[in-house]
């Protein structure tokens, strides 16, 4: 190690055709450098616990780490992106789950200084795939954009927020199914973009972030909903919907549910579940708007 190297950050890995590889690349520069880098890792996301870095198992649901028949046999089944070249891209070389938890334990116990995290909800997952990385844990939150207060005018109508590009990871199928049990007086208003958007659904496509307080009051925003399916490691949507002042729902998952479930105006729900859904985020308005 010729240069003197005082910090290497591992910021994320996801396509790169072999993350081993560049583990053990890591570890070697650590090894040969007369002065050690410092090795900071960030969990942006679940990649280091697994190929499919949201851990959406192959039958399309966060895995909890608990997939019936063992993470083998997902990994043998689930298809990480429909072009096959792409597939093994993000298989990154692996030939098996074991393999890959292999490489990352053993680059998580004897060459990382430091794991940074950014919610506290999303350290057990990392501590149940890896025992004994707890000590180099740090949670370390995003720095996010504040907004100001909205001020929503009166309205009759039910108005529900959706905030940002809504992936079938982030919801998409959830929204669709809600939308079949949408009361008469209520609507669902995706302010970003999602795919094959049903007819009674308003999407109102890209928009520019400092605008978004207009746009809030644009639609008289009652609630924002935060729909994701997999614990995510953060997110930014749940933090500028708080810092608006608007109320927020989202699921018992990651790091909005840390927020929320701390929030005066937050409702954590507690199952997945579209019909029943959409009656407890309606019950959770009217209840704020009695108040």
């Amino acid at each position: 190690c010729r240069q003197k190297i005082n910090k290497i950050v591992v910021n994320n890995l996801v396509a790169y055709k072999s993350t081993m590889n560049m583990l053990n690349i890591i570890e070697k520069i650590k090894k040969e450098c007369a002065e050690q880098p410092h090795i900071s890792f960030r969990g942006h996301d679940f990649q280091s616990i697994c190929p499919s870095f949201n851990l959406m198992n192959c039958d399309g649901r966060y895995c909890n780490l608990s997939f019936v028949g063992g993470c083998e046999k997902c990994w043998h089944k689930k298809r990480l992106a429909e072009n096959p070249i792409s597939h093994n891209v993000l298989k990154s070389g692996a030939t098996s789950i074991s393999e890959w938890r292999t490489a990352w334990g053993n680059f998580f116990a004897n060459v990382t200084d430091e794991i940074i995290l950014f919610a506290e909800p999303i350290a057990p997952i990392f501590i149940r795939a890896y025992p004994g990385i707890d000590k180099k844990i740090k949670i370390i939150p995003h720095t996010v954009r504040k907004y100001r207060q909205v001020k929503i005018k009166p309205h009759k109508e039910i108005n529900i927020i959706v905030l940002g590009n809504i992936s079938y990871q982030k919801g998409a199928g959830v929204i669709s199914e809600m939308a079949k049990f949408l009361p008469s007086n209520t609507q669902i208003i995706v302010v970003g973009d999602i795919k094959n958007a049903p007819d009674n659904i308003i999407v109102h496509g890209k928009y520019k972030a400092k605008r978004l307080p207009k746009i809030m009051e644009q639609y008289n925003a009652d609630i924002v909903f935060i729909p994701s399916i997999w614990p995510e490691t953060f997110s930014y949507t749940t933090s500028e919907a708080i810092s608006m002042g608007l109320p927020i729902a989202c699921f018992n998952l990651g790091a909005p549910s840390q927020r929320v479930r701390n929030y005066k105006h937050g409702l954590v729900l507690s199952e997945i579940a579209p019909e029943k859904n959409i009656k407890q985020i309606v019950e959770f308005i009217k209840q704020i708007q009695e108040k």
